[in-house]
């Protein structure tokens, strides 16, 4: 029985962190990795954990060479997990790249699982509006999402000078590969094995 107890102790001691279910952390994303980018360069999928759109585009400004932003080159404005599994969008800057004329407007679309969970198009009050400052907009949902995408109305022509940066979320760590156990590791366990191994015999040799 002080075997099996042992044993026991020594199965909990070798579990490590990773092996127990870690709930979200909060991050924020910004783009500065990918700078300089003067022309703009599609932010590479799998960046920052996340894939994003073919209109996605990293871009810094000649008197910020090491300031990336995002703006977009079409209407495919998309943001997902690159493991598929759900995240928590909680908000990001915008602002329009415009020296005139700055004023735009977009909308957020939030899905999980395949159904929309919140649709900004379905009331004139979620309709996020941009000028030149920079502003910290959310949808106001709170809840986990797997597919973030932004759209526009009024023939999408207010996609060529909305920018955005620092996008801020929640997320479970990217799943990864069981971790090999440490040779200190593999011994305490076998050595935990002898010990249950050495008390089966002894509780035989009694019974006989």
């Amino acid at each position: 029985m002080r075997a099996l107890q042992l044993f026991t102790v020594l199965i909990a001691v070798t579990a490590t962190p990773a092996a127990l279910a870690a709930g979200p952390v909060a991050g924020t994303l910004d783009f500065n990795a990918l700078a300089p980018a003067n022309g703009g360069i599609p932010v590479p999928g799998g960046f920052g954990g996340f894939q994003w759109g073919s209109s996605v585009h990293a871009m810094t400004l000649p008197s910020a060479p090491a300031d990336a932003f995002v703006a977009f080159s079409g209407t495919a404005i998309s943001v997902r997990r690159v493991d598929g599994a759900d995240f928590w969008f909680d908000g990001a800057e915008f602002w329009s790249r415009r020296g005139a004329d700055a004023n735009g407007s977009f909308y957020f679309v939030l899905s999980n699982d395949g159904q929309v969970v919140f649709d900004g198009r379905a009331d004139s009050q979620n309709r996020m509006r941009f000028t030149g400052t920079h502003a910290f907009m959310t949808s106001g949902y709170s809840g986990p999402i797997d597919y973030m995408a932004i759209t526009f109305r009024q023939g999408g022509d207010d996609w060529d000078h909305l920018a955005f940066d620092n996008f801020t979320y929640r997320a479970t760590p990217l799943a990864a590969l069981p971790a090999v156990p440490e040779p200190a590791t593999g011994a305490l366990f076998m050595a935990g094995l002898g010990l249950l191994a050495a008390g089966a015999r002894i509780r035989s040799g009694r019974a006989a």
